[in-house]
């Protein structure tokens, strides 16, 4: 992750930042830069775009709807010109007295002839409130029906699954893969870090070796046994998976193991005890491959859930979270997507 300012800003305040580390950043601030310098921007003029408030976002995308700020604006009329413009210069005394008190009369006459058209507005603008009330009454009750369902179909499983989310065939490898060298980049360093379903300790090494705290849940304990002997006493069994809910206080939280073999129900449940049990701004991290990374036969078994990266962004942005970024994968790599909780 590249982090990018732009240098002529009076406190080098970070402007955006960069994912993909293979795009040529001092390239791209030169030449926004060399662009800046080429205008001829007012300072005044940047301190007035700077004072600008602007309602904020809904999850829909657009801006929140404002009956007040909506009704103020229908309700205000023609206001008088100022003439500030320098290309006005020659409307003044008198003329500039006369056009605008004629501005003040025709907006009054104007308000008193739409008395009719005003009071109209005002009933749409009601109904518009009711409707925008019982909008989010039907949100909060499909949400609360939603986690109801995820509740229910958790309840009705009584198969006890195993903990092989993984696909290694020994313990550790040599090196450390590309995904896991992607997500310790992308982790907020020096924070405290929860990795539910680890391998068997190829990742947790790598935070080890670079001093980031841990914390690991598995749900088996010959694998429990390894980690707490030879890389950290830092890791409890909990089993299932999905009943665990002691999210708070940590400021990453990784699902290690390919998603796509958990089964569709336990990754619900997963995703909503981490927006109810989570703190604010926690940085959440799924990675996933619908396919088979390892496995060179033709013949590959199908695993339990089938993730639609089409479908992915819109159901975490539905669910409250922000920052979506499905990150780009290589070939032989597990799709990544990070999120946070408000």
């Amino acid at each position: 992750m590249v982090k990018a300012f732009l240098n002529n800003t009076e406190n080098n305040t970070e402007i955006f930042e960069i994912q993909n580390s293979d795009i040529n950043v001092r390239e791209i601030m030169e030449e926004i830069e060399s662009s800046l310098n080429e205008r001829s921007i007012d300072k005044s003029e940047i301190e007035r775009i700077v004072k600008l408030k602007l309602s904020s976002d809904s999850p829909a995308g657009h801006r929140e709807f404002d009956p007040s700020l909506t009704a103020n604006l229908f309700e205000k009329g023609i206001a008088p010109p100022k003439f500030s413009n320098p290309r006005y210069w020659f409307i003044k005394g008198p003329l500039k007295w006369s056009i605008i008190k004629f501005t003040e009369f025709y907006s009054l006459v104007d308000k008193k002839l739409s008395e009719n058209r005003i009071k109209a507005f005002y009933s749409v603008l009601h109904e518009l409130i009711l409707l925008k009330a019982k909008h989010r009454r039907l949100e909060l009750k499909v949400a609360e029906l939603y986690a109801q369902v995820v509740e229910l179909r958790t309840s009705h499983q009584t198969k006890l699954f195993q903990n092989n989310f993984y696909d290694n065939d020994k313990p550790l490898s040599e090196s450390f893969n590309q995904s896991d060298l992607r997500i310790l980049s992308l982790l907020i360093k020096d924070k405290a870090t929860l990795v539910l379903l680890p391998d068997w300790g190829n990742f947790l090494s790598l935070l080890k070796l670079n001093r980031i705290p841990f914390r690991a849940i598995v749900q088996n304990k010959s694998q429990a046994d390894y980690i707490s002997e030879k890389i950290s006493n830092e890791v409890f069994i909990v089993e299932p998976i999905n009943k665990f809910k002691e999210y708070k206080s940590y400021s990453n939280i990784i699902l290690h193991c390919n998603a796509c073999r958990l089964p569709a129900w336990v990754l619900e449940e997963v995703i909503l005890n981490l927006k109810v049990n989570a703190s604010s701004n926690t940085h959440f991290f799924l990675r996933f491959s619908n396919f088979a990374l390892t496995n060179y036969s033709p013949f590959q078994e199908n695993f339990q859930t089938r993730i639609d990266l089409n479908k992915i962004h819109s159901y975490l942005k539905d669910l409250g979270f922000k920052n979506i970024i499905l990150h780009e994968a290589g070939t032989d790599e597990m799709e990544l997507v990070t999120f946070t909780l408000p």
